[in-house]
């Protein structure tokens, strides 16, 4: 009898327990999150898309971040201005690899040195050091060329990772390496594959399993699947009550550019012409009410946008000049490139309309390496190239950078005195007086008739499920945010 007594207790304890033991299981499940169709890399020397830094930011730390308009400080644990021209940083002594070794002066100076010698855009913070110096294992300095009150801001973005110094000499001649990078963030990469790259929190955090969709949507019924949606949502589900919609800023902005090399363009104006002609009416209304038109070169909300400007007036006047008033009875087929990462397959037959009114025969040639866009497109000598853009930091220079003397520049074009305005634009030190100083670079890029920007997505959707405590999400853009801030409610 006593003997039953206690077996029933103990079956009253266990069924006591399960759900407990259940629950506490449940709390710390991997944190599900979409990722839009894209090549991931974490290699810094490249020009990483939108969803490459969001891994990035979990990975990888930097000296200091962008929190919005403040910055925090991140592997550095102080940094001085002892004069205009001279910063003192110090690495924090709570600052490691994923391997546990501390990060040194000599693995900052790696890192910054792999970005410099590896980018050939967005290097605008090396063109300001006149030199890096090591103090000792913790203390750099830096010398600056002039005062320039921006560099923290630059320094902040998304570009300047640190690696350890002997994983980056191995990754040069070993490129498979990024696919688990020594970093020194949050978490480290367990898995790296075609369909998910899953992450592991170094000391505190919920594991987190990055699913990469081969579409930019999926059914409403199918957000059982994820915690955090960072691409469309259609149709209606009571999926949907589960979670939070957040808009917050993070825009982005589409453009088609010429190659003036291609035959077709025979002239500027007869670019001029073309691209003032595009409608892009039937593009617009496919993509629904989360895009709006372009006016400007830059986006609203960067650095030097003009809410004044209308720069495709500027191609309509020049247009005016064109000789040719009429396509070629029989026209050559028009070779149209495309940025895998910004052109999603759903609307990819409204692009196709859009060029086919001018061109009958439209051959699409995708570019899935952003890094060297440009180079490719020229390469492969087509007619024209679809891409979007991003800032890591709300700065025009960012945009306009692509038209220097590099490998994103996609235009066939080289103007050494526009280069030189975009390089010294960096040297103002006013807000007001660069984004001046934008506005007439913008103006002087138009008279190529070499781009025109379509349309600009200023807000970023994303859904969270309700049962996450998520704070301070929505307050910058995703790719900012932390997600080892996350933590589940208990059920």
């Amino acid at each position: 009898m006593n003997l039953m007594k206690h077996i029933l207790i103990l079956f009253g304890f266990l069924l006591f327990i399960t759900p407990t033991l259940t629950n506490a299981n449940s709390d710390n499940e991997p944190l599900r999150m979409t990722l839009q169709p894209s090549v991931i890399s974490l290699d810094p020397a490249g020009v990483q898309d939108s969803q490459s830094w969001i891994v990035s930011r979990q990975v990888n730390c930097q000296l200091v971040r962008s929190q919005g308009s403040v910055f925090v400080l991140d592997a550095a644990e102080s940094i001085r201005y002892i004069t205009p021209l001279k910063i003192i940083l110090k690495i924090s002594n709570k600052a490691r690899f994923h391997d546990g070794s501390p990060v040194t002066s000599d693995d900052v100076l790696a890192s910054f040195n792999y970005i410099k010698k590896s980018r050939t855009i967005l290097n605008n913070l090396f063109t300001w050091i006149d030199k890096i110096d090591i103090i000792d294992n913790k203390t750099i300095s830096f010398a600056l060329k002039r005062p320039i009150p921006q560099f923290l801001k630059v320094l902040s973005s998304t570009n300047y990772t640190i690696f350890n110094k002997d994983f980056l000499d191995k990754a040069k001649t070993d490129k498979s390496l990024w696919k688990n990078p020594l970093g020194c963030g949050g978490y480290k990469v367990a898995d790296f594959n075609n369909n998910y790259i899953k992450l592991t929190p170094v000391s505190q955090g919920l594991p987190i399993t990055f699913f990469l969709s081969k579409t930019s949507q999926i059914d409403a019924s199918e957000l059982e699947k994820y915690d955090i949606v960072g691409i469309n949502v259609i149709g209606t589900s009571k999926e949907l009550d589960n979670f939070n919609e957040l808009e917050m800023f993070d825009p982005i902005q589409f453009y088609v550019g010429l190659n003036s090399n291609s035959k077709k363009w025979k002239s500027k104006y007869e670019r001029c012409k073309f691209l003032s002609e595009l409608d892009i009416n039937g593009l617009l209304a496919s993509y629904g009410n989360t895009m709006k038109e372009a006016n400007d070169l830059l986006p609203k909300g960067v650095l030097g946008y003009n809410i004044n400007e209308n720069f495709n007036d500027q191609m309509t006047m020049l247009s005016r000049k064109s000789i040719n008033g009429k396509l070629d009875a029989k026209p050559q087929p028009f070779c149209l490139s495309y940025l895998t990462v910004s052109i999603q397959e759903k609307y990819k037959n409204e692009y196709l309309k859009m060029f086919k009114k001018h061109y009958p025969t439209v051959i699409m040639k995708p570019i899935s390496d952003v890094k060297k866009f440009g180079k490719d497109f020229l390469n492969d000598n087509c007619d024209a190239i679809l891409f979007a853009w991003k800032s890591n930091y709300l700065d025009g220079y960012e945009y306009l950078t692509v038209f220097q003397k590099n490998e994103g520049n996609f235009s066939g074009i080289y103007n050494k005195t526009i280069s030189n305005q975009i390089l010294h634009s960096q040297d103002i030190l006013s807000a007001e007086g660069r984004a001046t100083e934008y506005q007439k670079i913008v103006k002087e890029i138009g008279d190529f008739c070499i781009i025109r920007p379509l349309f600009t997505s200023p807000q970023k959707r994303i859904y969270v499920r309700k049962t996450l405590r998520t704070p301070g999400i929505g307050l910058i853009s995703i790719h900012q945010y932390y997600l080892g801030n996350i933590t589940r409610q208990p059920m």
